[in-house]
């Protein structure tokens, strides 16, 4: 009897469990040649729906071991591609300096992790929505502080927009807690109280 019971849980957990990768990316229309590492596929599968305009990218997230703990980087190919042929990476960091640790997707509350990859996929349809020569810029920002806080700040507006705005706040508050951040005048990433002001401007998404 128990083991009847224990195949009858075990297909509704296959029936009604997270989807594969290849699911995944079927059902969204991704490229097919997109590649999303098991480890995230719960934290993506969340945040696709929110994200329709990626239909047709060959996307891939996967982990590996860096210092910053995300990271979106487009191909250089990318350049002299057609749009078709675009490939953007976002990389998930497995291991980095104690400093970020607490911050590591695997580290933080699912919702705050969602929130995260949410944010970079914001980067991917940024990117998508525009032409080769932005990308150089966004490379040349890296070494321009007050564009670089605008564009991961305007990176945090498109999530919103999007209707991800409590997988976002969510990500905030933790980093905020982590970091024990105060309030600034110029904000790189939104703060908790800016991502509920961006979000009351949008009612029919956030009620």
């Amino acid at each position: 009897m128990k083991k009847i019971l224990f195949l009858a849980l075990l297909s509704i957990q296959m029936a009604y469990g997270q989807k594969t990768a290849l699911e995944l990316i079927e059902m969204h229309g991704l490229h097919p040649k997109s590649k999303i590492d098991a480890n995230l596929l719960k934290y993506v599968e969340v945040c696709l729906p929110y994200f329709k305009t990626l239909k047709g990218v060959k996307l891939v997230i996967r982990e590996r071991q860096q210092i910053i703990p995300l990271t979106t980087v487009p191909a250089i190919s990318n350049l002299w591609h057609k749009k078709s042929n675009w490939k953007i990476k976002v990389n998930v960091s497995t291991g980095t300096i104690k400093l970020l640790e607490p911050i590591l997707v695997r580290n933080m509350p699912d919702s705050a992790s969602t929130g995260v990859i949410g944010h970079e996929l914001s980067h991917v349809t940024d990117f998508y929505n525009r032409k080769a020569s932005y990308m150089i810029n966004v490379f040349l920002w890296h070494i321009a502080p007050k564009k670089l806080d605008k564009f991961e700040f305007e990176t945090d507006h498109i999530a919103i927009k999007a209707g991800f705005g409590k997988y976002l706040l969510a990500w905030s508050k933790t980093t905020n807690a982590v970091f024990k951040s105060e309030p600034k005048e110029k904000e790189r990433y939104m703060s908790p109280i800016t991502i509920e002001k961006y979000m009351k401007m949008y009612p029919d998404l956030y009620p």
